[in-house]
């Protein structure tokens, strides 16, 4: 448990108390390791009693603003690419409010500008992280328990035409429902399939995005009781 604790504060990005709770671990193994050596010895232990005791540990993402939403666009999985050529982007935007898809529209970095090993064009690797100004209103939270509370990704080929003038070509849609941030800070790492533009039909090859807020929208669970 105390490995755990360890692993959370360094993640969080603190890293003096991930350096603290690891001492004490390391301290905590060495007095069971001598009360074993002891034991084998033919030596009684002494008077000792083991305690359990409950640390309260934030639940948060303590680099991320209460106003924003951070959505990690991974990967593109069998992504079909006219002819099997042609680099590769991703478009994301918000559903809500309602002009959001016009104010919030980002994109990732194609995947031809990617390192070679994460370059491919079907397959990218794109681990592109975005950030998103989601103001917390009831309004907001009423939309999001509909599951109304989107991120809409879409996907482009860049293919070339006549005169050599690039162009877009539409591979596919999908759409990452956030309500679960009401409940969590993290929506997991989850694969979307690609729909056709009506949304009616799959298009072939999925991508795979993750989202993140400060705290649970709905204000709990800001704590966790660990042992």
């Amino acid at each position: 448990l105390l490995g755990n604790r360890v692993k959370e504060k360094y993640v969080a990005g603190d890293k003096m108390a991930a350096l603290e709770v690891n001492i004490e671990k390391k301290h905590n193994v060495a007095c069971l390791e001598w009360l074993k050596e002891r034991r084998e010895g033919g030596f009684e232990a002494p008077n000792h009693k083991v305690v359990k005791r409950s640390v309260r540990t934030a639940s948060v993402n303590p680099k991320i603003a209460d106003h924003k939403v951070v959505v990690t666009v991974h990967r593109g999985a069998c992504l079909p690419v006219p002819g099997g050529k042609g680099a590769t982007f991703a478009k994301l935007s918000m559903t809500f409010p309602k002009d959001a898809a016009v104010t919030s529209e980002q994109r990732t970095a194609s995947s031809a500008d990617l390192t070679p090993k994460a370059a491919d064009d079907a397959n990218p690797e794109w681990e592109s992280v975005h950030e998103f100004v989601l103001e917390r209103s009831q309004n907001m939270l009423r939309y999001a328990a509909k599951k109304h509370v989107r991120v809409a990704v879409e996907v482009y080929c860049e293919t070339t035409k006549m005169l050599f003038r690039k162009a877009h070509a539409f591979l596919g849609k999908a759409e990452l429902d956030l309500s679960p941030l009401l409940t969590s800070k993290d929506v997991v790492m989850t694969e979307l399939t690609l729909m056709d533009e009506k949304g009616r039909r799959a298009a072939g090859g999925s991508v795979w995005l993750s989202a993140s807020v400060r705290a649970p929208w709905n204000g709990k669970d800001k704590f966790l009781d660990t042992v």
